[in-house]
């Protein structure tokens, strides 16, 4: 009965819309479903979204391990994977083209267009739903479940519209000095995307561009929360408060039940991944360089990481024994330090740092966003959609 309530919805609007297209448009902005309903009809809870490889693969897969549900098969596993990767681009460029703004206004300007996401974004919907199904969960009104696709940050009004408001956003932010200079940072979002953004070798100004315009839409929704990146891998993925906190937070707005026994383990879970996925930038021989580094690089220092002050006189100094959760920080703090050169010493000195720092447009979002630009290190953030201790 809620499948044809749906359909008839659709009819109606479709109708409407032949004749007045705006009409319709707000009628659907406005519509509200009644609670629970959007489980029913197979919405998403959450979609992760990032600008590049920011970690939502590492946050995704935490979250699993704490009951976030999902499908097995991937987002597009009905697809071939060139062809869901083209129908992705294909909407995605199709909505910004109309306007290059992440908000309804601009959409508004074509509304078929965006009834095309609108329908596509079902379809991924309904095959998640059925998939999860299919390995025995039921979608009941306290299960969670959802996916992440770092490119989705441009189809957030489509998504919106699509699923009656029911999902929430989560993006994951990470600094543009780490995004700009490790190996394909953006995830071949600015070769896809740039031109709509003004430059597609400005991989700064398409970062803030795009942070900037998603902050101004929704900043303040019930909707919309961030997190970075750096806040969950440091400094201790095993007894760091702030870490806790900070995915105790993304928990409450996603909808988890706190698990203090299993916060600890997807702290060291986000810090691994991070590590190995910097390490597959790098390459075989950039990790057997990093072999051996005695302390962690970038934002935090932890003193108990370095050698023994003072060793036996007949023993050289001898490296200390970590933990895997100590290990695994300590990998993506030193493969991180494998581009110190590209991305500056931290001390606002490099051209890359004064460029940043001189940019309004880049200052800006960093400065939203909690990011130092006059020096590699995080601060408070000016957006309350960041989630803070």
């Amino acid at each position: 009965m809620v499948r044809r309530v749906e359909g008839s919805l659709g009819c109606a609007l479709l109708l409407l819309g032949a004749c007045c297209p705006a009409l319709a448009l707000r009628h659907v902005e406005q519509r509200q479903l009644p609670p629970g309903w959007g489980r029913v009809i197979n919405f998403p809870d959450v979609v992760l979204m990032s600008l590049g490889h920011s970690g939502t693969t590492a946050l995704t897969r935490a979250l699993w391990n704490l009951g976030l549900g999902h499908c097995n098969a991937g987002l597009d596993g009905w697809l071939e994977p060139g062809e869901a990767h083209e129908e992705r681009v294909k909407h995605i460029r199709a909505l910004l083209s109309i306007g290059g703004q992440a908000d309804m206004r601009a959409y508004k300007l074509e509304p078929w267009t965006m009834r095309a996401a609108e329908d596509w974004l079902r379809t991924l919907s309904r095959h998640q739903a059925g998939c999860i199904a299919m390995s025995g969960s039921k979608l009941t009104a306290d299960y969670v479940w959802g996916w992440k696709e770092p490119q989705f940050v441009y189809l957030m009004p489509a998504m919106q519209r699509a699923y009656f408001n029911h999902t929430k956003f989560l993006l994951v932010a990470r600094d543009p000095r780490d995004i700009c200079t490790i190996p394909d940072g953006d995830a071949g979002q600015l070769k896809n995307y740039g031109d709509l953004f003004g430059d597609q070798t400005d991989c700064y100004g398409w970062w803030a561009k795009v942070w900037n315009m998603v902050l101004d839409e929704y900043e303040g929704s019930s909707q919309f929360a961030i997190v970075r990146i750096e806040d969950l891998v440091a400094p201790d993925p095993g007894s760091s408060n702030s870490s806790r906190e900070v995915l105790k937070c993304v928990l409450r707005y996603v909808g988890l039940k706190e698990q203090p026994e299993g916060i600890a383990s997807a702290l060291a879970s986000i810090a691994g991944n991070m590590s190995v996925q910097l390490g597959r930038f790098a390459g075989a021989q950039a990790l057997e360089a990093q072999d051996g580094a005695d302390k962690p690089h970038g934002f935090y220092q932890k003193p108990h990481w370095k050698p023994q002050a003072q060793g036996p006189p007949h023993k050289e100094k001898q490296r200390p024994t970590l933990t895997p959760d100590e290990e695994a920080l300590r990998d993506f703090h030193d493969y991180s330090s494998s581009y110190a050169d590209a991305r500056g010493p931290g001390d606002g000195t490099s051209d890359i740092e004064k460029k940043v720092a001189s940019r309004t447009d880049i200052h800006y979002a960093m400065q939203r966003l909690g990011y130092n630009p006059t020096k590699y290190a995080l601060t408070a953030p000016s957006s309350w959609s960041v989630c803070r201790v």
